[in-house]
């Protein structure tokens, strides 16, 4: 699929073919074949098993944190920011994570800049629902509208701001619930 300038508002995942298993894949395509043009997920459930990894200028867009669902089943983190440098003007939105398996991080955003989490909920991974620390590149200037970390043990971490040694610096927060 090959787009021209202006061409088209939004990239789907279902244009690559989501199947119902291991849908990662296709976001990740679809991520990478956007470019800067908003990647929009439906009003379903998608079924990953890899981590969904955003760079700089991209955005995942779905219909809301009760209509749009990723369901992680991997071991790992089940979205992150490519951890290889800062990653700005990045856009998460209107969509539920959850972990259904052995996961450990919701998101993974550390090295994200100058970006929007907006009516985001995370629930039932393993170490943190929400990273936001531990890069050495850290992570500030960004804007967390509504964003829901769920646990359901007390050995969780809702919200990971990170340590003393890296920045977290002026992250604005407006509807918190942890």
């Amino acid at each position: 699929v090959v787009f021209g300038a202006g061409s088209t508002q939004f990239v789907f995942p279902e244009w690559i073919g989501i199947d119902g298993t291991a849908d990662n894949v296709e976001i990740v395509l679809a991520l990478s074949f956007a470019g800067k043009i908003p990647v929009k997920l439906l009003k379903r459930d998608y079924n990953t098993t890899g981590t969904i990894t955003l760079t700089s200028g991209q955005s995942l867009i779905g219909h809301g944190d009760d209509s749009t669902y990723i369901k992680y089943t991997g071991s790992g983190k089940a979205v992150i920011t490519d951890v290889s440098g800062v990653q700005q003007n990045i856009l998460l939105q209107d969509f539920s994570v959850s972990n259904q398996t052995n996961g450990t991080d919701g998101l993974d955003i550390s090295t994200m800049m100058r970006s929007v989490v907006r009516n985001v909920s995370i629930d039932s991974f393993k170490t943190n629902q929400c990273n936001l620390g531990g890069s050495v590149y850290g992570n500030y200037y960004n804007k967390f509208y509504d964003l829901v970390c769920y646990n359901t043990e007390v050995t969780q971490t809702a919200l990971n701001v990170g340590n003393a040694t890296y920045s977290t610096n002026s992250n604005q927060f407006f509807g918190l619930l942890l």
